[in-house]
């Protein structure tokens, strides 16, 4: 059995939160600078690929938010599938804390939006509610980066929970993706969808360990998808999914394991930030003429900040005391308190919600700057008490003076 090792995975994530914060701030400074004009036109700029008769056209955006970040959908699809099959998914105990606690973490603050805003409604039901989803996700570079600032004092097992708990928090998020957020479905398209998601069932089941196969089709499913009107990006976790996790036997290493040695330093380094500076543009002067300050930034702030803690932490002493978990050795349930504000970063995945849910205009600038509020904060908190309740470092060769 050849897998990546789960500490290389976690220690690639904990260092992946740098470009992805650098990217933001310059996206940040770009919007709020002399060159706003020429920030927004790049975003805008016209993109027409064409295959054969077939041609789609969309703006710059379109196509980092649906097209490479469905490449980020399949690096989320390619962890779920070495963690289901040979890492802390695999076996029920270790999976089942963390996964009840991302299962809380999703309920505690879409419920604290959806009654944020049904109590601003005042009877009507427009568009603000769509925006439930944008609080329940955790940005899982930024999480564990903040963690990684602690590295020689924090046990491997809490890494690992945070880890799994973040993948099992895009894998509820991918889920929310397909289900709540795609449009009416065409059925036009839907037998190619049928046909692509046969081809893959049929790669996975001869364990087919050439990477091009899947890559065509999951281009062809990701068309497909659009064309019906679900969000393409699902396709990059269809496709992740088909793929084998043990090696073929004339292979020394499993498909799933060089596909993500070569897809996940392109996510981290390139398709993530810059992700982060298209939409981390914030205009400044909204906080100004109070544009961010609605019942739709209030939600998602006191969703991210309050309901993920809360909804992680409430799920994880539950299992704990039921008995459907047990405590990760060598943490502790103040360490688990930390990580659970740690998970109010959201940040990446809810930004893609939010734009989602509200398109462009007032409501997903004020859904943007609430997340980048509550990410900030909860990174903030997640810090402060994992200074307080992690072990104290050791100080190698300091000796106590000798009384004399």
């Amino acid at each position: 059995m050849s897998v990546f090792p789960v500490k290389l995975l976690v220690r690639a994530k904990m260092d992946s939160g740098l470009p992805l914060g650098i990217a933001a701030l310059l996206g940040l400074l770009a919007a709020n600078s002399p060159f706003a004009d020429s920030y927004r036109a790049f975003l805008t700029l016209p993109v027409v690929i064409t295959v054969g008769s077939a041609e789609i056209g969309h703006d710059l955006r379109f196509w980092i938010n649906d097209g490479l970040m469905t490449v980020f959908f399949f690096l989320i699809g390619l962890e779920v599938k070495r963690a289901y099959a040979h890492g802390t998914l695999a076996h029920r105990e270790q999976a089942a804390l963390p996964v009840l606690a991302a299962l809380g973490g999703v309920i505690v603050p879409a419920a604290i939006f959806l009654a944020v805003n049904t109590a601003a409604l005042n009877g009507e039901a427009p568009l603000v509610l769509r925006g439930w989803a944008v609080p329940t996700a955790t940005d899982i570079a930024f999480a564990l980066a903040i963690l990684g600032l602690f590295r020689s004092r924090t046990a491997s097992a809490l890494k690992l929970f945070l880890m799994t708990l973040a993948i099992a928090d895009d894998l509820i998020a991918v889920l929310i993706v397909a289900f709540f957020y795609t449009g009416t479905m065409e059925l036009g398209p839907f037998a190619a969808i049928l046909v692509g998601i046969g081809v893959l069932g049929l790669l996975h089941r001869f364990r087919i360990s050439a990477a091009v196969p899947y890559i065509l089709t999951g281009a062809v499913l990701w068309g497909a998808l659009l064309a019906a009107g679900v969000h393409p990006t699902v396709a990059g976790v269809m496709t992740a999914l088909a793929i084998p996790s043990d090696p073929h036997r004339h292979r020394r290493r499993a498909l799933l394991t060089r596909m993500y040695e070569a897809v996940h330093d392109n996510v981290t380094f390139f398709v993530l930030p810059l992700f982060a500076f298209a939409n981390a543009g914030l205009p400044l002067a909204a906080f100004a003429d109070g544009a961010l300050w609605n019942s739709v930034s209030l939600g998602v702030f006191l969703g991210l900040v309050i309901g993920k803690p809360l909804g992680v932490f409430s799920a994880a002493l539950l299992a704990l005391r039921s008995g459907l978990a047990v405590l990760p050795e060598h943490v502790t349930r103040h360490q688990l308190f930390a990580c659970s504000l740690l998970a109010g970063i959201g940040f990446t995945m809810s930004l893609f919600i939010g734009g989602l849910a509200f398109g462009t205009g007032p409501l997903e600038t004020a859904s943007r700057g609430a997340v980048f509020a509550g990410s900030l904060v909860s990174a903030l908190l997640g810090y402060l008490m994992l200074r307080r309740v992690l072990p104290k470092p050791v100080i190698v060769g300091r000796q106590t003076p000798s009384a004399e």
